[in-house]
């Protein structure tokens, strides 16, 4: 089952507003990743910004959540990962239900 794009920003919102807390690079989500062969692809921007892009078409809500995840984790380096992680993982079954 697709989700709508809705349902998707309110997905990235969420998982976003768990790095804020922990002074996370701001970024800023998008769908679908310019390139039509990946699921996610992540840009760095000059002023030290992010945009991830997650396909959304003919993906499960997993793991289009598991893409924002592993996208916002590597556009965080500068936390420690593990932790990080763990919040977003948490956040992410709470969105699952």
């Amino acid at each position: 089952m697709n989700i709508g794009s809705v349902e998707f920003s309110h997905i990235a919102r969420t998982l976003n507003r768990h790095t804020q807390h922990l002074q996370g690079t701001s970024i800023s989500f998008r769908a679908p990743p310019s390139d039509p062969k990946v699921n996610r692809s992540l840009r760095k921007r000059d002023d030290g910004s992010v945009v991830i892009a997650v396909a959304l078409k003919n993906r499960s809500r997993e793991d289009i959540i598991a893409d924002l995840i592993d996208g916002i984790c590597a556009a965080n380096s500068h936390i420690e990962n593990s932790s990080l992680r763990e919040i977003l993982d948490d956040a992410g079954n709470k969105l699952l239900g």
